[in-house]
């Protein structure tokens, strides 16, 4: 089996940074939006609060699919086991 492309690598690492920034990025939204929950729970509006906790569980969903995603792309980079 021949060497990989040099390319092919830099795209696949690429690709797993890609998605390792857009689980950061999630994170970083659920986290603004559980403070949200916080913030509207301790003002007794919690239709709002009710809101939010579903938007900070959705964008915990994302991180953990972006994850597998940049675990994925990072395995297809690695090389066949001999």
């Amino acid at each position: 089996m021949g060497k990989a492309d040099p390319r092919h690598e830099e795209h696949q690492r690429r690709h797993a940074a890609a998605h390792e920034h857009a689980a950061v990025v999630h994170e970083q939204a659920a986290i603004m939006h559980t403070e949200a929950v916080e913030f509207f729970a301790e003002h007794g509006m919690t239709d709002r609060a009710d809101r939010e906790r579903a938007l900070a569980e959705r964008e915990t969903e994302k991180a953990k699919a972006e994850r597998r995603q940049a675990a994925a792309a990072a395995a297809e980079d690695m090389p066949p086991a001999p």
